[in-house]
C-alpha cells in the first residue's frame, strides 16, 4: 500500500547533479561560492510550480559526517541556493538534508525514506501523486520506497540502475518536460 500523507503533489529533487553542478567524484560542495546552477533550472522549477507541484530538495550530505563541512555550512549553501533561485523568479518549498555517513544507519539517508516522509508530513504531500528526481540509485530507491514515481537524470553516471525509474532524461528540463506531459 502506498502511503498517502497529504493531498498536494510534489517533485522531490536531489540537489547536486540535478539543481547545481556536482563536485568532482570524491569531493563535496563545501561553500556557497561553489554553487553553480545548472542550465535551465530556474525556468524549469517555475514551470513545475505553475503546474501545481510543490518543489522539495532532498539531499544526502555525507561531507558533514566526514568532518569536511558543518551543519551551518549546509544551511548557508541552501540559503544561497534559495536566494539564487529567487533572483531568477523560482524557488523551492523545502530543503531537507541528511548529514550522516553510509555506516550511520539513519532513516533519513537516501535510499531510506526519512527525508521524503518528513517533508510529506510537514508540507501535506501526497506521495502517490509525487515524483522523486535524482541522478543516483539511492534517489530512485528512496522514491520507490514511499510510492513516488521516479525520474533519473543520467548525467555523468554510466552505471546501470538496479531499480528502474519511471522516466530517464539527460537533465532536469528533460525529465520535467516528461513529467508535465504525464499530468
Amino acid at each position: 500500500m502506498k502511503p498517502l500523507i497529504g493531498k498536494r503533489p510534489a517533485v522531490f529533487l536531489d540537489r547536486d547533479g540535478v539543481l547545481i553542478e556536482k563536485a568532482p567524484d570524491g569531493d563535496y560542495i563545501r561553500s556557497s561560492q561553489e554553487i553553480r546552477l545548472l542550465p535551465g533550472v530556474a525556468i524549469t522549477l517555475r514551470q513545475m510550480a505553475a503546474a501545481g507541484f510543490l518543489l522539495v530538495v532532498t539531499t544526502n550530505q555525507r561531507g558533514v559526517a566526514l568532518g569536511l563541512m558543518s551543519l551551518a555550512a549546509i544551511e548557508e549553501i541552501h540559503s544561497h541556493l534559495a536566494e539564487s533561485l529567487r533572483a531568477d523568479g523560482a524557488g523551492c518549498d523545502g530543503y531537507y538534508f541528511c548529514p550522516h555517513g553510509h555506516d550511520d544507519d539513519c532513516l533519513c539517508r537516501k535510499p531510506k525514506p526519512g527525508m521524503l516522509l518528513k517533508a510529506a508530513g510537514d508540507l501535506g504531500i501526497s506521495l502517490a501523486d509525487s515524483w522523486m528526481v535524482g541522478d543516483s540509485q539511492s534517489d530512485i530507491e528512496a522514491g520507490k520506497s514511499v510510492g513516488c514515481r521516479t525520474a533519473w537524470i543520467q548525467s555523468r553516471s554510466t552505471t546501470a540502475l538496479q531499480v528502474q525509474p519511471d522516466l530517464i532524461g539527460t537533465n532536469l528540463t528533460d525529465v520535467a518536460s516528461q513529467i508535465l506531459q504525464r499530468q
